[in-house]
């Protein structure tokens, strides 16, 4: 007889796929800010280096040389991949018989957001005045869209690319900016509003994040795409094809920003339960410091 159930066969691979696009949904900035994501594995602690663009230059022809390249378009960035990361969870045969409800999709959402938060912490962690110098000062009751544009011109005045330009902020300065109307006519003249999505101001596109750290009265960001780098990658899966194991281990890549994970997987016949654990090495670094705005209260 059939599984009546709507739980699927609980996949993994899937889980994971699915994850990972709600990862690249939920958290936008990982298509503004420069990544190195791979599938490649890695050692824990390793340093790699990667590289992001800086401004290019322009200059004259060169009777002698012709075309003769600029030095410093591109910028070497070194950091440790210290983040060995993993969700893990386990299910009985007795939790999946005994439910009607689509695991897969809570699984999804539940390790995506997981991910995202971590992750999130993380990159956050960077953005102190030692790391990032300049700042937009403002009492939190007085943040509207002129501080959001005040903060853009900072960073246009260091002459700072105004292309994929990002925005982090706490709820309270989501708020705010909600309570200004210009904001809101920013909707289609408010009638746009179908979700609790800011719009783009000043050509930044936000994300809301609860866990910001409030060192130094930090409430937000707005930076480019060369402010900081996350590399990632998956752990070394030490050798487990010449030995047999009740189990299998796959990498799983999300095609729109190349971030892997890696899946492992294993079934025990004799207590009838399933653990899969999703794991990955991850790595953050600061790359050009005057391309980032601290959004600070007074």
């Amino acid at each position: 007889m059939a599984n009546p159930n709507n739980n699927g066969t609980l996949n993994a691979a899937l889980i994971a796929q699915e994850s990972l696009a709600l990862l690249s949904a939920n958290y936008p900035i990982l298509n503004t800010i420069s990544t190195d994501f791979s599938n490649e594995p890695v050692l824990a602690g390793q340093t790699i280096t990667t590289r992001i663009p800086s401004l290019g230059t322009v200059q004259d022809f060169d009777d002698v040389n012709g075309y003769v390249p600029a030095s410093g378009t591109m910028t070497d960035v070194s950091f440790s991949m210290g983040s060995y990361r993993h969700s893990t969870f386990v299910l009985t045969d007795k939790e999946l018989s005994s439910t009607n409800r689509n695991l897969i999709a809570e699984y999804s959402k539940s390790f995506a957001e997981a991910l995202g938060q971590d992750l999130m912490l993380t990159v956050s962690n960077l953005f102190t005045s030692g790391n990032y110098p300049n700042a937009t000062v403002q009492a939190l009751t007085g943040i509207n869209r002129n501080t959001i544009v005040s903060a853009n011109a900072a960073l246009s005045n260091r002459n700072v690319s105004t292309v994929s330009r990002f925005g982090i902020i706490t709820p309270n300065v989501a708020a705010q900016l909600w309570m200004d109307a210009s904001v809101v006519y920013l909707t289609a003249g408010g009638a746009g509003i179908t979700s609790n999505k800011l719009p783009a101001i000043a050509d930044v596109e936000f994300t809301e994040y609860s866990a910001l750290p409030n060192t130094g009265n930090l409430v937000g960001v707005i930076g480019t795409k060369d402010a900081l780098v996350v590399a990632a990658r998956t752990p070394a899966q030490s050798g487990y094809a010449d030995l047999p194991i009740n189990g299998r281990i796959s990498e799983v890549t999300d095609p729109k920003t190349g971030l892997t994970v890696q899946v492992r997987e294993e079934y025990s016949i004799t207590k009838g339960r399933r653990q899969v654990t999703f794991a990955w090495i991850f790595g953050v670094g600061i790359g050009n410091p005057v391309a980032l705005q601290r959004l600070v209260t007074a």
